[in-house]
């Protein structure tokens, strides 16, 4: 996957690589974690042996102390138990999600017991014997978490930190996810598909099996393919909210406030949705200005052909976000939108969310604080009304 930020310290695994003893495949993404540690299961079982008698699998899921203590009891037996067929086996700790639970990852029983994991581990595993951990994030705030990064060959399957990189993420996996599964998905589809089913590769990935089934024998989807076959996600809502904000419509973005309100969307996240999209607009709006950008197209056929002055790409080289990397289907929303406002609308816009911004942090009603900001940004001003 080209675009999604994911940190990791192994390759995908080789059938011609020697094994490694010991592999983790943690992460934030549960499904890109599930389909690397099944990869992973199949590369380490003992060779020959399809019949399960040498995979031993240890549930991890454990939301208590005592599951959690009991669960790497369970993993250091299995360790150390011998394989039925001349002692090669591999041990899955599947979903260990308590190694992501703080609270139980202060326990002393379970720091004394991960500590003789650890110990197991540091001296090495039995020939033949290997150990698969499959867990969600694992911070390196605990002595474990160092110890497995530096012990196994781990893989780190994880979301970009920063919401607003969810969106660039989850975009990259439609287009590989589709590909992988014989659908031909343009880079405009694939940015709507996300706006309407959310960021999370599960429901995506869920989504495009569904599409995948409404093609038939065809390969290439169009607009009207995916309206009539996607469930919206309330993830969704956000994107909805920025669209009738761009279009100067006061009662439809009201409208969509309410559904978050009812979705339990926190009104911070909301705003820091907002924050990001006027902030783009700004962008737009001035790049469009200073002439450093011609637009032509429209739609998912939109083409920027950026200046070449020296200065100017000096300055967009220091710019997060790049507005280069726009797809054409963004920058094509971005220039219809930003004809809406006047310059100073767009600065009077990010102005009113931070100011909401502050208004809830010393204890305005958050609902009102926001639906206030939400009025002042799809407003257009009374000149602009007249005009």
């Amino acid at each position: 996957m080209a675009a999604p930020a994911r940190s990791r310290a192994a390759a995908t695994p080789s059938a011609a690589d020697a094994p490694p003893s010991v592999v983790a495949v943690i992460g934030d993404d549960d499904l890109l974690v599930s389909r690397a540690a099944a990869k992973w299961a199949e590369t380490l079982r003992p060779p020959g042996q399809g019949d399960g008698l040498e995979l031993d699998i240890v549930e991890g899921e454990a939301d208590l102390v005592g599951d959690a203590a009991a669960v790497v009891g369970r993993t250091l037996q299995a360790l150390e138990s011998l394989g039925l067929f001349g002692g090669e086996k591999l041990v899955w700790l599947r979903n260990a999600t308590f190694l992501s639970n703080r609270k139980i990852m202060q326990n002393e029983e379970v720091k004394r017991r991960l500590e003789r994991l650890r110990g197991t581990l540091e001296a090495g595993l039995a020939p033949g014997v290997r150990l698969l951990i499959q867990a969600g994030p694992v911070g390196r705030d605990h002595a474990f978490g160092k110890a497995l990064r530096k012990l196994a060959r781990c893989e780190d399957h994880s979301r970009p930190a920063k919401p607003w990189e969810h969106e660039k993420y989850a975009i990259a996996f439609a287009r590989e996810e589709a590909a992988r599964i014989g659908i031909k998905l343009r880079p405009d589809l694939a940015e709507r598909l996300v706006q309407t089913v959310g960021t999370h590769s599960r429901q995506i990935a869920s989504e495009l099996g569904k599409l995948r089934v409404y093609l038939g024998d065809r390969d290439t989807p169009t607009e009207r393919d995916l309206a009539d076959i996607l469930s919206p996600s309330p993830e969704s809502g956000p994107f909805d909210l920025n669209d009738t904000l761009g279009h100067r419509d006061p009662a439809a973005a009201l409208q969509v406030l309410a559904q978050l309100r009812f979705q339990r969307q926190h009104a911070m996240a909301t705003l820091a949705f907002l924050q990001h999209h006027l902030r783009s607009l700004i962008l737009m709006k001035t790049c469009l200005g200073r002439k450093w950008v011609r637009v032509s197209g429209d739609g998912y056929r939109t083409r920027a052909a950026w200046t070449s002055d020296p200065e100017v790409t000096a300055q967009l080289d220091d710019l997060k976000p790049d507005p280069r990397t726009w797809t054409g289907f963004r920058l094509g929303n971005l220039v219809e939108q930003v004809r809406n406002f006047r310059g100073r609308e767009l600065v009077d816009g990010h102005l009113a969310v931070l100011n909401a911004h502050m208004a809830i942090t010393t204890g305005a009603d958050p609902d009102l604080a926001l639906e206030q900001a939400v009025i002042r940004i799809a407003t257009p001003s009374p000149s602009r009304r007249s005009a």
